[in-house]
């Protein structure tokens, strides 16, 4: 996702380039793709940060602890 997010322009292009023969199938000519925004439902971002935060300290499942009450 981190990847998706960084590279937005590269992934609207591999879309248009996936997406064009479909249009054109459609008799429709796809001209580009614009991305704006790429977003997580609230619940998977939760998980992201607090892997992202679990990354951050190490593998120290008490300093994980304590970055866990400090969240909190």
């Amino acid at each position: 996702f981190l990847d998706l997010a960084a590279n937005q322009v590269e992934f609207a292009a591999a879309l248009q380039g996936a997406t064009a023969p479909a249009f054109a199938a459609l008799g429709l000519e796809l001209l580009s793709v614009t991305m704006q925004s790429v977003s997580l439902p609230e619940e998977l971002q939760k998980i992201l940060d607090q892997r992202i935060g679990m990354g951050i300290i190490g593998q120290n499942m008490g300093q994980f602890m304590q970055y866990q009450a400090a969240q909190a």
